[in-house]
């Protein structure tokens, strides 16, 4: 009878014993027109789409802690900055707010006409490990990391960017880079990679 009532009161701490953690974010939109609401994209540990209210507001309730790249869009409006990149890990976070400017046919051909390069360097793979870039923005681009870490990516239309490096064996630092490549080439656009526990990428240099 006891193991039996032990058993009982376990079942409902489980839930909480092995629940992630999660977090809201929130803010606002201005600018909009009367009874216009835009999108909210956030992506990150998953992918998500709000939508804000009639006072421009937004939240995204019980995110996933982590790193999420945050957007808006609305047809006839672009918006100021492009993107914003959260850091969620112990606590809500607030004011992510965007201003929205009514878009003309000159202002948008301006922003994709030019094109530009970003480069950068990945530093601390082991032999023969090679990173994956990609940087996402107006386009979404993908290169490798070369034999000394740099790395390259060409033609790029103009815009802001989002910029992060991948491998199965590594963390990277920082998460994100973000990259205006408007009227200029962005450069030094570097990252530090860190083995993974028990990943045996540490033993090679």
């Amino acid at each position: 009878m006891l193991r039996t009532r032990v058993a009982v009161l376990l079942v409902p701490l489980l839930p909480v014993l092995f629940a992630a953690d999660r977090y809201d974010i929130t803010g606002r939109v201005t600018g909009l027109g009367p009874n216009e609401h835009a999108a909210v994209k956030l992506l990150g540990p998953g992918s998500h789409q709000v939508t804000t209210s009639a006072d421009g507001t937004w939240r995204l309730a019980n995110a996933l802690a982590g790193t999420y790249r945050v957007s808006v869009t609305h047809a006839g409006y672009r918006f100021t900055p492009e993107y914003r990149t959260v850091v969620l890990r112990s606590r809500d976070v607030n004011n992510i707010n965007f201003v929205a400017r009514a878009a003309t046919g000159a202002a948008t051909g301006a922003a994709t006409a030019g094109k530009h390069q970003i480069s950068g360097r990945v530093g601390g793979l082991g032999a023969n490990h090679h990173a994956t870039i990609r940087a996402v923005g107006p386009r979404s681009y993908s290169t490798t990391t070369r034999s000394d870490g740099t790395w390259t990516i060409s033609n790029a239309v103009s815009g802001d960017y989002n910029v992060n490096a991948t491998h199965s064996l590594y963390t990277f630092s920082p998460a994100f880079h973000h990259a205006v490549a408007r009227t200029n080439d962005v450069h030094n656009m570097n990252f530090t990679a860190h083995p993974k526990a028990g990943s045996g990428s540490s033993k090679k240099k």
